[in-house]
Order: C-alpha cells, then sequence, then structure tokens
C-alpha cells in the first residue's frame, strides 16, 4: 500500500515537472550588461552587503570601454560617469550605476520574474586601459 502510494507520487510530481514552468512572466529579456552583473551565491568572492571586486562584470565593461570608450558606458549602459582628476588624469573617470537583480522564481507551479534586489556598481576607469570594477549586492527582503 505505501509502495504504491510513493509510485503515485512520484509519478504527480514527475507529470508536474514540465508544468512547472507554465504561465506567468518570466524573466526572458536580460541585457548583455544584466548577464555579466549576474549575482551568483556560488561564486566564494560575491557576498552579501559588501563592495567586492566583481571580475565578470569588470571584463565586460573593460570589453565596452575598449570598444566605445567611456561614451559607451554611458549612452548604451546608463553608467553616471565623472572625471576623476582630469589635471593630472585627462582619461580617468568613476562610473557608478544600480543594476536591478532579477530572476526568474517558481511558485505553485507557475514561473514568475522577481526583482531580487539592487546591484551598486562603481567603475574606476584610467589611466590608460586600467579598470576596476566593485559591486555591492544587497538583496531584497521578502
Amino acid at each position: 500500500m505505501l509502495a504504491s502510494a510513493f509510485r503515485q507520487a512520484i509519478l504527480l510530481v514527475a507529470l508536474a515537472l514540465p508544468l512547472a514552468g507554465c504561465g506567468g512572466s518570466m524573466c526572458l529579456d536580460f541585457s548583455d550588461l544584466e548577464v555579466a552583473s549576474d549575482y551568483s551565491p556560488y561564486r566564494p568572492e560575491m557576498k552579501y552587503g559588501e563592495w567586492v571586486e566583481h571580475e565578470i562584470l569588470n571584463n565586460f565593461l573593460r570589453g565596452v570601454v575598449r570598444s566605445g570608450g567611456v561614451a559607451a558606458l554611458q549612452t548604451t549602459h546608463g553608467f553616471r560617469c565623472t572625471s576623476r582628476s582630469p589635471e593630472t588624469c585627462g582619461d580617468c573617470h568613476t562610473c557608478t550605476r544600480t543594476i536591478p537583480q532579477r530572476g526568474n522564481r517558481l511558485f505553485l507551479l507557475r514561473s514568475y520574474c522577481s526583482n531580487e534586489g539592487d546591484m551598486e556598481v562603481r567603475t574606476e576607469i584610467g589611466p590608460g586601459t586600467a579598470i576596476r570594477t566593485m559591486s555591492y549586492y544587497a538583496p531584497r527582503r521578502p
């Protein structure tokens, strides 16, 4: 009797899993910037509520700056940039931005897009091609 009930429960779960993504509004439109900034708790360098170096985002932003300069960070990706010390370093900038961290959640066999918090980003550019990106992630509390 117990084995039969267990088999029925397994069958029910197996049939329900393919439906888990049905309905709801999923996050499908992640930008390249959002993908690069994605917070992963499985990476040991990523910590809640602390400024940390963000290597993946740093590499992405380095490519943006190489291809389009600081102007590309502002126009394409919405960063606010200021000159750090124009009298001593004409190509040094500090750029900042808040990037929403979104994710797909499962609730009652429906997937939905949720805002999971914000990531504050600060990028120091220059002199030359030097770039350093720090991020601060504070997850949204339920």
